[in-house]
């Protein structure tokens, strides 16, 4: 009698009628014994499908009846949901609804095994179609089984072809070893093809008869032990090349073969059997290291110790034990308080701070220990926290007696406090520049000298603020570069210098540089005196010896002016009294004709007009040097005056054949003046440009209006005037030179007359010239009458 099979299917409908009808179809069939769960939500359909497949109570659940609309949700839904979530463990399932062609389609589409029309099911159709469903999933299975084999099957393949490490399976004969297969790692270490050596004999492969033996011996007692040995391999390929492998060689089980083979494993572990022994040298090494290490730990010149986290001394070395004046073997195993009460107070308070997780540099302990009782010593210390991990286990110190450097700082403090004084308190002023000439030291005397504070200038270099006079910069970098070059140790030079408030100050600086063994510059040392006060002096003494000589030279001008005028009025004074004195012997005689007596009365009274007009500008130099020289001011017509002057010197000028061009512009006004000294000033400059014409000249006079001033302009082509002498052309008593008097004759006062005259009017007058013998240019401006004038 056949075995009854038996099927779990699960009936997904809302209606009980419709559960109740599938399970009398389904229990109509003798064949099969059905096991029928029920589920009317779509929820409780998927709780009980995840729990029966993949839950831990996991059983059979064969197929699955879905009714297509259900109340709370879509079956189909629950058909995608199926699929998705159970993958290849969800069971067929048979969708049931109307006769709806496309949604049987998408139902099918969706993985439905089978579509059936509620309306059409008969019991043998519902039996009929559960046993396909089922079956038709079976053949699925199987074929994704074999399929998944296949896979693994060429996974192993492919890891046994590829593996890094050695592989293979033999069999073993009497006295040889039969290769049935060896992987590619196998291969490529032994220089031979894949697959060249299946089925051949170790013997004729190359390997040692000896060899071959050992071999054999581990395959044996793998076998009889039934279980996996191991041992190293030394291989040679015939050179001095070695290469050393772990094999692991083991039965394979017996009912697979007619013939007992094993299987091969092997890892050339050359490389690591090198790194060992590198590892064991390295760690020698570090012993030896260790060692010295420990000997430089306890020979050092420092002290060094750790201490516990109950501050007991674990680890000392030689100098701090004689720093404490205890031995090694003393200090261990007892606590800092026992062996140094008289610091212990201070330092216990920082090793707990260490012991807290902080480390302390360069701490100060100033005390006494055993080893020098009564003598306070210093210590710089450093703290440390031993760890290891995060877990604090201990403390590193670092211990150096400073003692002695403390005793010599304090001896170099007073030295710089002494230095310092005399520098903050020297008559100069104190500057230190670096090697980069940037300012290291700035005085008190340096502040009261130059004006800026210390704050202000430290660290800056002699180019960053306006200390050095402008016009001295030059000599100043050359002396700077004397020094930094090292071409002069020592340079003192004065030069100009600007304090803060922009003042020019005097000062010397005495300059010298400290150069290193190398030749490069350390520092300048600048000591800087203000000698504004001193330069004063000098420059006020110079200033008066000037002065005086100034005054000297004038005094001996002035008296040397005066002689020549006193010897120039003599002589002028002279010239017509002579003819005049010489005519009046000859009239008392009686003997001269009435034309001689003519003659003579002329001469007599044109000399006697020089005489009259020198004493006339005798008086009124005079009486412009007293300030006596009075106008007597009317309206005054400016051609009139030029007339009467042009014919006044009308008779010189022909006489030397000299043309007097004329330039009146007609209607400019009047002028308010004295019409005898306008007259008199027209004249002086006609006069003297007819006098220093030579014969055949040419004399320009012009009269023009020019802003509200009456011009006169008197230009000659007559022997010129030097520029050096131009500047004092209108000075009392002065001429060129006197030889010009003794060739024109005349006092030389007409042209200060006139000055001062034009003066009075309230006019300027000015003289140009080109130079001598390019004439010259006189020019007169007085100011016009206007409506505004009173």
């Amino acid at each position: 009698m056949l075995t009854q099979r038996h099927y779990t299917i699960l009936i997904v409908d809302d209606s009980q009628d419709n559960q109740e009808m599938y399970r009398c179809y389904l229990t109509t069939d003798s064949d099969i014994a059905y096991t029928l769960l029920e589920a009317k939500s779509t929820k409780d359909a998927l709780t009980l499908c995840r729990t029966m497949v993949t839950g831990s109570d996991r059983s059979t659940l064969d197929a699955i009846l879905l009714k297509s609309n259900l109340s709370d949700g879509d079956g189909l839904e629950i058909l995608t949901t199926l699929k998705a979530q159970l993958e290849e463990s969800c069971p067929p399932v048979i969708i049931i609804d109307g006769d709806n062609i496309a949604l049987a389609v998408k139902a099918i589409k969706e993985g439905a095994e089978d579509y059936l029309v509620h309306a059409q099911i008969t019991p043998e159709q519902l039996q009929f179609a559960i046993k396909s469903a089922i079956e038709n999933g079976e053949r699925r299975r199987i074929l994704h089984n074999e399929e998944r084999t296949a896979e693994l099957e060429a996974t192993l393949q492919s890891y046994y072809d590829n593996a890094p490490m050695m592989m293979g399976v033999v069999e073993l004969t009497e006295n040889d070893i039969i290769h049935i297969y060896d992987n590619g790692a196998t291969c490529r270490f032994f220089g031979t093809a894949l697959n060249s050596t299946t089925g051949k004999l170790a013997s004729e492969l190359g390997v040692a008869p000896a060899v071959i033996q050992k071999w054999l011996g581990y395959y044996r007692e793998s076998q009889e032990r039934q279980k996996p040995v191991q041992f190293e391999y030394v291989h040679s390929d015939g050179s001095k090349n070695l290469r050393s492998l772990w094999v692991t060689v083991f039965p394979i089980e017996p009912v697979l073969f007619a013939s007992p083979r094993f299987c091969y494993v092997a890892e050339d572990i050359t490389e690591r059997k090198l790194t060992e022994e590198d590892l064991l040298q390295s760690k020698a090494q570090l012993q030896q290291q260790l060692a010295e290490i420990e000997l430089i730990y306890q020979s050092a010149p420092i002290g060094l110790n750790i201490i516990d986290t109950d501050l007991r001394f674990v680890r000392i070395n030689e100098r701090l034990a004689e720093i404490n004046g205890f031995s090694v073997e003393e200090h261990i195993g007892r606590t800092v308080r026992e062996l140094l009460p008289h610091i212990a107070s201070e330092t216990e308070p920082l090793l707990r701070r260490v012991l807290a997780g902080e480390s302390l540099l360069n701490v100060e302990i100033v005390g006494e220990t055993p080893a020098q009782p009564g003598v306070q010593r210093t210590w710089l210390e450093h703290f440390l926290p031993l760890k290891i991990g995060d877990n604090i286990i201990g403390i590193n110190t670092v211990c150096e007696e400073i003692t002695t450097r403390k005793q010599h700082e304090a001896e170099l403090r007073h030295l710089l406090q002494k230095l310092n004084f005399h520098v903050e308190n020297s008559p100069l002023a104190v500057i230190e520049w670096d090697s980069n000439l940037r300012v290291m030291r700035w005085s008190k005397e340096a502040e009261r000298i130059f004006g800026w504070q210390a704050s202000e200038i430290m660290g800056k270099g002699l180019d960053e603020w306006n200390l050095v006079f402008k016009e001295d910069a030059g000599r100043v970098a050359n002396m700077v570069m004397r020094l930094i070059n090292g071409l002069e140790p020592r340079v003192v030079m004065h030069n100009r210098n600007y304090a803060k408030d922009g003042t020019v100050i005097d000062c010397e600086w005495y300059n010298s540089a400290l150069i290193d063994e190398s030749g490069k510059l350390v520092s300048v040392l600048s000591l800087v005196l203000n000698v504004s006060e001193r330069v004063r002096l000098l420059s006020d003494r110079e200033r008066a010896l000037q002065q005086e000589q100034v005054a000297r030279e004038q005094a001996e001008r002035a008296n040397r002016v005066k002689d020549e005028f006193l010897a120039i009025l003599s002589h002028e004074l002279r010239t017509p009294l002579n003819p005049i004195l010489g005519w009046i012997r000859l009239l008392k005689g009686g003997k001269l004709s009435p034309v001689k007596v003519t003659e003579a009365v002329g001469i007599i009274e044109r000399n006697a007009k020089l005489q009259v007009n020198l004493i006339e500008d005798l008086l009124d130099v005079s009486r412009i040097l007293r300030g006596k020289l009075t106008l007597n001011v009317s309206t005054v017509n400016l051609e009139s005056i030029i007339e009467a002057a042009i014919e006044t010197v009308r008779l010189a000028a022909q006489t030397k054949a000299i043309q007097i061009q004329t330039i009146l512009e007609p209607n400019i006004g009047q002028v308010l003046g004295d019409s005898t000294r306008l007259q008199q000033i027209v004249w002086n400059l006609l006069s003297n440009a007819v006098k220093f014409t030579p014969q055949g000249g040419q004399v320009e006079l012009r009269l023009l209006s020019v802003n509200s001033y009456a011009q006169i302009s008197v230009t000659d082509t007559g022997k010129g005037i030097n520029s050096t002498f131009l500047p004092h052309i209108f000075e009392h008593f002065r001429q060129e030179d006197t030889s010009i008097t003794r060739e024109f004759g005349g006092l030389g006062l007409g042209l200060a007359i006139v000055s001062k005259l034009v003066e009075l009017h309230g006019g300027t007058i000015e003289a140009n010239s080109p130079g001598l013998g390019q004439g010259a240019t006189f020019i007169v401006k007085l100011p016009l009458i206007t409506s505004n004038s009173e």
